[in-house]
């Protein structure tokens, strides 16, 4: 969980930067659990193409510190980021795009 502050803690950020990469889906959840304000920055919803339903992940960080240092942290662990990142607009605008 994150400080008192609501920014997150320096065990949060190791864990994000050091989460197996056998489990995208386990570790965009973790880092929506650290989110400051996810109810407003975070939405989640489906998408498909002719084989496949994935999850589709809009996050955007409000500017906030806080979560700018989680993806910082995010982006520091390759593996993952390059397997589910899609796309990111000026502003802290992500895209993040997971098999369901």
């Amino acid at each position: 969980m994150p400080d008192q502050d609501g920014y997150p803690t320096e065990v949060e950020l190791d864990r994000i930067r050091m989460w197996p990469i056998d489990d995208p889906r386990g570790w965009l959840g973790f880092i929506q659990s650290c989110w400051h304000m996810a109810d407003w920055g975070w939405h989640t919803g489906e998408t498909r193409d002719a084989n496949s339903v994935w999850t589709l992940h809009h996050v955007s960080t409000g500017g906030w510190s806080g979560n700018e240092s989680i993806i910082h942290h995010a982006e520091l662990n390759r593996a993952l980021w390059m397997q589910v990142w899609q796309s990111t607009r000026r502003g802290g605008h992500y895209e993040f795009l997971v098999p369901a």
